[in-house]
């Protein structure tokens, strides 16, 4: 689930970044509608076209290559440095190669705004290096917010530009190269090179490397122009400029869509990157394509559904936009599918598979474009670029099946299909009222068919409502404590064992304890400020062996192994637990809690992972980080005799007699119990719990 969860997560955040002001741009499409003409709108649509065919070449995708070895080395800071120097270093290169050939050609070029093809292509280069190292770190919170201002300062200066000062084309192409240096500016001071690039770190053979990954990417990538773009090249040419403006109108709706399942289509990517060499990797994949296929589809109807009342806004010089929408959304659709399965691909490092198939339907897209536009006008685009992302769909799909035997569920396939074929008919009819009834169905059987995401969505929702009552818990009930530097003295007092034997004195409990075997359940309850009703069963177990002052344990490898000793009595305000202790492996936990009320709701002293000695509170079933952590080691094969006073609100630990924490908490204290506890515990499953503890005592003094 951790992994589900971790998509989602991160779907959301590269989402929240890239949809946010794409959604504010959908809606000012009414606003362009009425200040540029269709003339303008496909001008300004073929110079940002010839850009994106451009930077395939120049920067021959090794920005991508960054992105995919980085995931493996997130733990090697050594590592990321020679491969983000080397890639910079490329970047250079080519950047020089590209102005020299660029200034070379550009007395032949008579293209207006020329000079943009430069400044753009030399600015995206290095936005999209920065960008895909800030993936490949999983500094995704970062990525998203860098293509935020990539969309929002394009948008806003477009605004400025087009709408204020009215400079038409000219304005949309300086936004579009704007935009690119803000987001550079950010990535410079979000990435902070300087900690990473070097000239020493500059590695012939990892550039070599990324050469053999990016390279097929180069006719992957002049592919997806094809399909994405050649539709319009070939409309300007044939049915002229103001045709292209209508077509690229209709591309704005479905555009809305891509960059949703784009940005989910990211986070996949990076977790198939991450988990693809796990044992359970045909079960997750598998599972996850299937979810998201059936997300995507249920959001492209839904899209579709919306979309009459959303066209209603646009100026009627675009009508004819709005036959396309359907076709070009089912297509876009074909290609978050593609997207599902080149995630799988990108992870096995498959990438001339990749541009192999991207090829074939690159070829597929521009012949029907130039057989069908004479006959058919607009509708070639739309229905080549269906055409082509199904087959291509189809293609990676098979792929996939080959290398890890993974293919569609037939059970889902075909409901999906009847689904889309109803919404369009419900669309093309321009019935009011079968608008309305595909509108709700469709809502419904969205929700009904993605019920388990929805599930996910909620629950990352409450944990993250759960973590900001968590921080303020902690700041509440941490502001009253500081680290105490005198001794927490422990004046004479009376034995409070009352002559009783350790089997007499301590209760045992264990992972079979209700309390501990369903602590997650306990923990939401006591949240609430409730305790469950729950049966305090007795907990019996081989792990320990217990005498009149000694407990004996030797409990098996196991994961979340546990060994609970409770003292059975009350204890006053003021008081000392001292006990021997001999350890002879080492083990996630060795903790006494005082002031326990219960296993939510306690102050606890802890050697975590025989390293480090903390203070931690446990409050209302939340188990708060660390206040206070000093590095500490048990010797293992030696007696220690640990001692935790309890002196009014000042806590200590002592080893030997010699303090090694302690701790004050001003005014009342936050947690009221009066109760103590011992407690083993190993998270792992391949080492035991093997130790002896023997001499408790318990005494009172006064404060």
């Amino acid at each position: 689930m951790n992994r589900e969860r971790d998509i989602a997560k991160n779907a959301f955040i590269f989402t929240a970044g890239k949809v946010a002001a794409q959604l504010i741009g959908f809606l000012l499409l009414p606003l362009y509608s009425v200040l540029l003409t269709p003339e303008d709108f496909g001008t300004a649509d073929l110079i940002n076209t010839l850009v994106f065919l451009i930077i395939p070449f120049v920067g021959i995708q090794m920005d991508t290559a960054l992105f995919r070895y980085t995931v493996d080395c997130r733990e090697e800071a050594e590592k990321q440095k020679e491969l983000f120097s080397t890639v910079i270093i490329v970047n250079l290169i080519q950047t020089g190669v590209y102005a020299a050939v660029f200034f070379a050609a550009r007395p032949f070029i008579s293209l207006r705004y020329k000079d943009f093809l430069l400044l753009n292509v030399v600015l995206i280069l290095f936005v999209n290096t920065f960008l895909q190292f800030m993936r490949g770190l999983g500094n995704n919170i970062r990525y998203s917010a860098a293509v935020f201002i990539t969309s929002a300062s394009g948008l806003i200066l477009n605004v400025v530009l087009v709408a204020g000062v009215r400079m038409g084309v000219t304005g949309i192409i300086i936004s579009s190269a704007a935009s690119q240096f803000l987001t550079l500016v950010f990535a410079v001071f979000a990435v902070k090179p300087w900690k990473y690039f070097s000239f020493r770190k500059f590695r012939t053979k990892t550039a070599k490397t990324f050469l053999k990954y990016s390279f097929p990417l180069i006719p992957n990538q002049l592919a997806w122009w094809v399909m994405g773009i050649s539709d319009r090249l070939v409309i300007s040419g044939t049915l002229g400029v103001a045709a292209n403006g209508i077509y690229s109108l209709a591309n704005r709706f479905s555009s809305i869509f891509t960059s949703v399942t784009d940005s989910i289509n990211l986070s996949w990517t990076e977790s198939t990157s991450l988990h693809v060499n796990e044992k359970d990797r045909n079960e997750y994949i598998s599972s996850i394509i299937d979810s998201l296929f059936v997300l995507f589809a249920s959001g492209c109807f839904v899209f579709l559904a919306l979309i009459p009342y959303a066209f209603i806004l646009i100026n009627r010089e675009y009508s004819d936009s709005f036959m396309q929408i359907p076709i070009l959304l089912m297509a876009v659709l074909c290609q978050a599918v593609v997207g599902i399965y080149s995630a799988v691909l990108i992870a096995l490092k498959k990438t001339k598979s990749i541009a192999v198939t991207s090829i074939i339907a690159a070829a597929v897209n521009i012949l029907i474009d130039i057989l069908f536009v004479g006959s058919i006008g607009i509708y070639a685009g739309s229905v080549s670029t269906l055409v082509a992302f199904f087959i291509l769909a189809v293609m990676r799909c098979i792929l996939v099946y080959k290398l890890v035997g993974i293919s569609p569920k037939i059970k889902t396939v075909v409901p999906i299909l009847i689904w889309g074929l109803a919404v369009t008919f419900g669309f093309y009819s321009k019935d009011p009222r079968l608008t309305v009834v595909a509108l709700v169905l469709t809502l419904i059987l969205a929700v009904i068919a993605n019920r388990k995401i929805a599930g996910t969505g909620i629950m990352i929702f409450r944990n993250k409502l759960d973590q900001i009552r968590h921080s303020k818990r902690k700041q509440d009930l941490y502001g009253k404590f500081e680290l105490y530097e005198g001794d927490v003295e422990a004046a004479n007092g009376s034995d409070l064992t009352g002559g009783k034997d350790l089997g007499e004195l301590l209760i045992y409990k264990d992972e079979t304890w209700n309390y501990i075997k369903d602590l997650r359940q306990y923990r939401k309850f006591l949240s609430k400020g409730k305790h469950p009703d729950w049966e305090d069963n007795t907990c019996f177990s081989d792990k320990y062996e217990i005498t009149e002052d000694a407990i004996n344990v030797d409990a098996k490898a196991k994961a979340d192994n546990w060994l609970c000793y409770y003292i059975g009595q009350e204890l006053p305000e003021s008081y000392e637990i001292s006990h021997d202790i001999c350890i002879h492996n080492e083990f996630t936990e060795v903790q006494i809690a005082f002031n326990y009320a219960d296993l939510g709701n306690r102050y606890r002293f802890m050697i975590k992972d025989n390293k480090t000695l903390r203070f931690e509170a446990v409050y209302e079933g939340d188990f708060l980080e660390p206040f206070a952590e000093v590095p500490f080691i048990l010797s293992l094969g030696e007696p220690h005799r640990i001692c935790v006073r309890v002196n009014g609100n000042r806590y200590g630990y002592y080893v030997d007699g010699k303090k090694i924490l302690a701790v004050e908490e001003k005014g009342e204290r936050s947690v009221k119990g009066n109760k103590s506890c011992l407690i083993l515990w190993n998270e792992k499953d391949f080492s035991g719990i093997t130790c002896e503890i023997s001499n408790l005592t318990i005494r009172s003094f006064a404060e």
